[in-house]
């Protein structure tokens, strides 16, 4: 019923875009941003390391796909991570506030 999707980048300003829209447009009722995570990954055959801002996206589930075109399109990276899990809202009184501030 519920998704958290979670991409990183190295840019405060995309990172401020993609979630100011998921709230905005009310697909996701909270975001979760993180600094400072050490990225590191083979790009291009290279080991690479960076810092970069995770973020956190809970929405429900039919939002999921608006949010991770929005993220494709939007993202200022090549190819953005875009990851989607599954999650429970185990406090009732969370899952209220949940489910009345996102469409």
């Amino acid at each position: 019923m519920y998704k958290i999707i979670i991409t990183s980048t190295d840019s405060l300003e995309t990172i401020n875009k993609i979630s100011d829209y998921a709230l905005k447009a009310k697909l996701s009722p909270c975001v979760q941003v993180l600094s400072g995570a050490d990225s590191r990954y083979i790009w291009k055959g290279k080991i690479e390391s960076h810092k970069e801002y995770l973020l956190f996206i809970k929405c429900k589930n039919s939002n999921s796909k608006k949010i991770a075109n929005y993220i494709e399109s939007n993202h200022n990276y090549e190819t953005p991570e875009i990851i989607e899990t599954d999650f429970e809202i185990l406090n009732e009184e969370y899952k209220k506030w949940f489910d009345k501030s996102s469409i």
